[in-house]
C-alpha cells in the first residue's frame, strides 16, 4: 500500500492533468481509483511518456508485498561519487608491482608483456606459483621467442624483418629458415639420366592434359542426348513386360495351388543331380556295389512299408464305397415320415404339379380383375 502511494504520488507530480481529470477510469473518479487501487496492490502503470496507459492503466503488484527485499539491495556500494569511479579506473591503469620480473623496481613494458602471460586467474597480479613460472620460463629461454624493438624502426626501418614459417627473419639469420624443412635423406635417384627424367616428365604432363581433359568432357559433354517422347501412362520398367509372363505366372500359381512345386524338378533329385567325375573319394559312403544294392533294397522296403501304412489312414475300401452310395441313394428317393408334403422325395409327377401350383399362386396375385377401394383412415401411420 505505501509503494502504491509513493507512486500515486509521483505520477499525480508527473502528470498534473490527473489531479484536476473528472472522468472516471473502470467507472471509479480517477482520485478515487488510484486510492482503492494502491489499497488493493494494483499500482497505475505510466507509458515512455510519463501519461497513464489508456488500456492498461493499473497493474497489480500485490504479489510483491510479502516478497523479501533482496539483499544486494541495500550493500553499500562500492563507490559512492563519480570521483571516487574515476579514481579507481586510474589506478587499475597502473600495473601491479608483482609485475617487476628483473627487479628493477619499475615495471617496464617487457615485464608488463611477461606478467600479464604468466597471470593464470587474471587478477592484476602475480602470486608465488605464477612469478616462480615466469622466472623458470625466461630461464629456459622463453623470451628468445618474441623480437623486440619494432615499434623504434616503424616503417623507415633500415632492414627487414619478416616472419616465415615460425621464424624472425632479419639481414643476418637467413640460414633459420632452413631449420623449418625436413631433413633430406640420400638415396637412389628415380631417373638415372636427363633424357629418362624429361621423358617421365612429358608423359606426366600428357596424362595430366588428358585426365583434364575427360573431366571437362564430363562435366561439358559435346552432345547431350534428347528425352524421348514417351505416351501417357507410361511405366519404365513395369513389373510384367511380356504377356507371357504373365501366363508362365498363371501357370506356376495353377501348379502351386494343385499341391506341385512353381516350376518342374526331377524326380529323384537325389539320384539326378549327381554327374559323373574324375574325383577320387578316400572313404565314399558305398564302398562295393554289394553294399549299394543291399542299402537300396532295404531303403525301397521301408519306403513301401511307409506307403502302406499312410494309405491305410485315408484309404477307404471298395464295399465300404459301395454302401455309401447305395444308403445315399435310398436316403434321396425314401418318403420323408414329415408331416411336410414338400420334404417328400421328388418324382416327375410331383414335379410338375409343384410348378404348376406355383404358376397358378403367381397368376392369381399379379393378375386379373382389381377391385376399386377406397383410401381408409385406418390405413394412414399419421394422424393427419
Amino acid at each position: 500500500a505505501s509503494s502504491g502511494r509513493s507512486l500515486r504520488s509521483r505520477s499525480e507530480a508527473r502528470s498534473p492533468r490527473n489531479r484536476n481529470m473528472d472522468s472516471s477510469v473502470a467507472g471509479i473518479p480517477s482520485n478515487q481509483a488510484l486510492y482503492n487501487s494502491a489499497r488493493d496492490g494494483y499500482v497505475p502503470n505510466y507509458d515512455i511518456h510519463g501519461r497513464q496507459s489508456i488500456r492498461t492503466s493499473f497493474k497489480d503488484k500485490s504479489g510483491y508485498v510479502e516478497q523479501e527485499i533482496p539483499y544486494h539491495w541495500e550493500k553499500p556500494a562500492n563507490i559512492r561519487t563519480r570521483t571516487e569511479l574515476v579514481a579507481a579506473r586510474r589506478a587499475e591503469k597502473h600495473p601491479d608491482i608483482s609485475f617487476d620480473v628483473d627487479g628493477d623496481g619499475v615495471v617496464g613494458q617487457r615485464d608488463y608483456f611477461v606478467g600479464k602471460h604468466f597471470d593464470r586467474d587474471h587478477d592484476g597480479h602475480l602470486n608465488e606459483t605464477e612469478k616462480a613460472a615466469a622466472v623458470q620460463a625466461l630461464n629456459d629461454g622463453w623470451l628468445d621467442k618474441f623480437h623486440w624493438g619494432h615499434d623504434q624502426a616503424g616503417c623507415k626501418r633500415p632492414f627487414p624483418v619478416v616472419q616465415r614459417r615460425g621464424k624472425i627473419l632479419t639481414v643476418n639469420n637467413g640460414d633459420e629458415i632452413g631449420e623449418t624443412y625436413p631433413s633430406f635423406k640420400q638415396g637412389t635417384p628415380r631417373h638415372e639420366t636427363i633424357t629418362e627424367l624429361r621423358l617421365d616428365r612429358k608423359a606426366e604432363a600428357s596424362n595430366a592434359g588428358h585426365r583434364a581433359k575427360e573431366k571437362w568432357d564430363s562435366r561439358h559433354p559435346y552432345y547431350v542426348a534428347e528425352t524421348g517422347v514417351t505416351q501417357e501412362h507410361y511405366v519404365p520398367d513395369p513389373p510384367i513386360k511380356h504377356i507371357s509372363e504373365r501366363a508362365e505366372a498363371d501357370h506356376q500359381a495353377a501348379r502351386v495351388a494343385a499341391g506341385l512345386m512353381p516350376i518342374n524338378t526331377f524326380i529323384n533329385p537325389e539320384r539326378e543331380t549327381k554327374h559323373p567325375g574324375l574325383g577320387f573319394d578316400e572313404n565314399p559312403v558305398f564302398p562295393t556295389r554289394s553294399y549299394l544294392n543291399t542299402t537300396r533294397k532295404e531303403q525301397m522296403c521301408r519306403d513301401a512299408e511307409e506307403q502302406r501304412i499312410r494309405g491305410e489312414m485315408t484309404h477307404i475300401p471298395k464295399q465300404v464305397k459301395e454302401s455309401q452310395q447305395e444308403s445315399a441313394a435310398y436316403a434321396f428317393r425314401h418318403p420323408c415320415p414329415t408331416k411336410d408334403p414338400r420334404a417328400a422325395p421328388m418324382t416327375k409327377t410331383r414335379l410338375e404339379k409343384l410348378r404348376k401350383q406355383e404358376r397358378i399362386e403367381y397368376d392369381a396375385a399379379r393378375f386379373g380383375v382389381v377391385p376399386k377401394e377406397f383410401p381408409r383412415f385406418s390405413d394412414t401411420n399419421q394422424p393427419w
